[in-house]
């Protein structure tokens, strides 16, 4: 069940947990408004970048038709700079490179995704007996989950916290993200031109290989990425 999130803070005021509205309203704030604007710039970024490749090829096919329509023996055209995607986003004037400003959306998005489960802690630590709880500063997943062990009205809660954050997808998100602060150990690119002699293309936009705590975390396909863990967020914290 989903609880509407009006309800939900004013059932905190009314039980005294004046202390766990704030980090409800900024999960709430992250879940509903910074990660879903991340998400989307990130997929219109790559749309003007895919958009950029179709008309390369489109432009072309024409320059080849043009020589086919004057008589020219051999049809070949040679791309210029000029012929090369800008690939702008325009904001008001203000001109950013796709590939830079879909990097960026992809960084934010998964920073903000690892944040929601950090606010979803300190959301339980504010409302468990204040004798257990801890220093609000320093409050993580396993902290946490090691407080609610003495709670029996607690268990089902920490069942689900197991099983959120004991998947693959969680860790991937808590490497990545703790991997971004140093920009070398993790890139994400976008793939330029790509020709296809009847072969699978590689997916356009990919996430470089991630140093990892145990888990492998090669080379993976940026957008397909971006949409496991928007699920796994949805699923587990709205």
């Amino acid at each position: 069940m989903k609880l509407n999130y009006y309800d939900f803070q004013e059932l905190l005021k009314n039980n005294n947990h004046l202390k766990a509205c704030e980090p409800l309203e900024s999960l709430w704030d992250a879940l509903t408004s910074y990660m879903p604007i991340s998400f989307e710039l990130a997929k219109k970024a790559a749309g003007i970048i895919e958009q950029g490749e179709k008309d390369f090829f489109i432009n072309i096919n024409n320059k080849i038709n043009e020589q086919r329509i004057e008589g020219s023996a051999i049809l070949v055209y040679q791309p210029t700079l000029e012929d090369m995607p800008k690939n702008i986003c325009n904001f008001d004037g203000l001109k950013i490179s796709a590939e830079l400003f879909f990097t960026k959306s992809i960084y934010d998005f998964i920073h903000w995704a690892r944040l929601c489960v950090e606010l979803m802690c300190q959301l339980i630590n504010a409302i468990i007996p204040i004798d257990n709880r801890l220093d609000t500063k320093n409050v993580d997943v396993a902290q946490i989950k090691n407080t609610l062990k003495s709670f029996a009205e607690y268990h089902d809660l920490l069942y689900l916290l197991k099983s959120a954050t004991g998947r693959s997808i969680y860790k991937y998100i808590c490497d990545f993200d703790n991997c971004i602060k140093h920009r070398k150990l993790v890139d994400c690119k976008t793939r330029s031109i790509q020709f296809s002699c009847g072969s699978e293309l590689s997916p356009k936009f990919v996430i470089s290989k991630c140093p990892d705590k145990g888990i492998a975390h090669g080379e993976l396909d940026a957008l397909k990425k971006i949409d496991e863990v928007s699920e796994f967020i949805q699923k587990n914290y709205v």
